[in-house]
């Protein structure tokens, strides 16, 4: 088609809409002159889909531009208007991300344009035009690169599947600077890959994490992550046990499926550096894992503990899981010297229930292989932070993003209020020589301390959304 297009225009952009851009599209990317990522929250999409589209799009090497609408829900929904911090947050989330913006409106058959609604864009891009200088060639700094499914394929609104959902959730709370990467990405631009409860590895993909491992690269993974016939194809620590647990009806293994009451759910007890920030008990996980037991050189990092018995057809205890024993069944947690596995779909399970104590034995277990994090900061976990890189400018750019979705009815989250931040005290691991930090586009400088490749200062007030300049030489 695009053959056909260029015949009678050689200059026109060209983009194909599918609703959704994941990995697929890389068969035809020479078919697109730049990439437009459609994600309206109140459409189906919802506000997890844009950044998971968008930190995979954005190393495609094509130009990408959000879109998202003025509608209250989605396509159609005419005279409905968005609430106007849900839209700054759509629109400047789009630039903290290296992406343009784009926001639909749909013409009604008067054919005249709705002088409220523009006046709502209006407001919006008379920031983005403020902000723009700071935004333009600035490339992501990221610290982690997260392998997306191949086997899984999306398609229309939303088109993610769970792991992804729960891992980018956790890495955007925990302010970490990450991508989801593909076989076709260059791994040694990562310091950490983490591969999501279900990434299966082809040949070319164990080829390149094995080259990875070898030059002191680090590997978090998850579940049946890197499983192939009954055995892992990369040296996690582990192997697996032969026998599962079983459904007594239908005889299919339990692992990995969410049943109702939590039917099948065990319980982790974190040891060691596993256990940092949580308590010294028991904690339920909600969907079972992959039962298996660490190999010569596998560290163990916590055990998992069977429940008195499984809740089914012949077991009942109250309204939920039955409680658990000290009996061990077997390793949930492993480490070997440059990887972390987790025996239970951790990613999923935050993508359906969101445990603290899952988030955190996960930050637990990247912070080990990491050491330093890229950004650390003083503020709640709804603080959305990114890093960008504007070389020709020499500077870095640090967006701070504070708007909380609430559920506020049954179809959608809402945006409604900005919650302002004060005294927020940013931490930026750099080893670029710093010469000024300025609030931006106020241009007001603000103290800081540089030492031993550490960057910190502190942001007065942040409304919504905050831009800092950091200059180097």
């Amino acid at each position: 088609m695009t053959s056909f297009v260029r015949e009678y225009n050689k200059d026109c952009s060209v983009f194909y809409n599918t609703g959704h851009v994941d990995h697929t599209i890389r068969n035809s990317l020479d078919a697109y002159t730049h990439l437009e990522l459609e994600s309206l929250p109140g459409g189906g999409w919802g506000y997890i889909h844009f950044p998971i589209t968008m930190r995979y799009a954005r190393n495609l090497g094509k130009d990408c531009i959000g879109m998202t609408g003025k509608f209250h829900t989605t396509w159609g929904d005419f005279h409905s208007f968005k609430n106007l911090p849900a839209l700054q947050f759509e629109v400047f989330h789009m630039l903290a991300l290296n992406a343009g913006c784009s926001i639909g409106d749909q013409l009604e058959p008067d054919g005249k344009l709705s002088q409220p609604v523009y006046d709502l864009i209006g407001k919006v891009y008379h920031s983005v035009a403020e902000k723009e200088p700071w935004c333009v060639n600035a490339k992501a700094v990221t610290e982690i690169g997260v392998l997306v499914n191949e086997g899984h394929v999306g398609h229309g609104q939303g088109g993610i599947d769970a792991p992804s959902v729960g891992v980018a959730k956790m890495l955007q709370e925990g302010s970490y600077q990450f991508d989801f990467i593909d076989s076709n990405t260059d791994f040694s631009k990562y310091n950490l890959i983490i591969l999501p409860d279900a990434v299966a590895l082809n040949e070319k993909m164990q080829k390149a994490l094995q080259t990875y491992l070898d030059k002191g690269g680090k590997i978090l993974a998850s579940y049946r992550s890197g499983l192939s016939r009954g055995q892992f194809v990369s040296d996690f620590g582990v192997s697996v046990l032969p026998d599962q647990t079983t459904d007594p009806v239908t005889k299919e293994e339990v692992s990995g499926k969410a049943y109702a009451h939590n039917a099948y759910a065990d319980y982790i007890l974190p040891q060691e550096a596993m256990a940092r920030g949580l308590d010294s008990v028991h904690y339920v996980m909600y969907i079972k894992g992959l039962q298996v037991k660490a190999t010569k050189g596998g560290n163990v990092l916590a055990k998992t503990y069977r429940s008195y018995f499984n809740r089914d057809y012949k077991h009942f205890c109250s309204h939920n899981q039955t409680p658990a024993t000290d009996q061990v069944e077997y390793d949930a947690i492993v480490q070997t010297k440059n990887t972390i596995y987790y025996a239970h779909p951790v990613f999923s399970i935050y993508a359906k229930k969101a445990p603290l104590w899952c988030k955190k034995m996960v930050f637990n277990g990247i912070d080990l292989l990491l050491g330093k994090k890229l950004i650390t900061h003083n503020g709640p976990s709804t603080v959305i932070t990114t890093l960008n890189d504007q070389e020709n400018e020499k500077r870095l750019v640090l967006h701070v993003l504070h708007y909380i979705p609430e559920r506020r009815c049954s179809d959608m989250d809402i945006i409604e209020d900005v919650i302002p931040l004060y005294h927020l005290n940013v931490k930026i691991v750099t080893e670029r020589h710093i010469t000024d930090v300025v609030l931006v586009p106020e241009g007001k400088k603000t103290d800081y301390i540089y030492k031993g490749n550490t960057l910190e200062f502190t942001i007065p007030y942040v409304s919504g959304h905050s831009m800092v300049e950091i200059d180097y030489e």
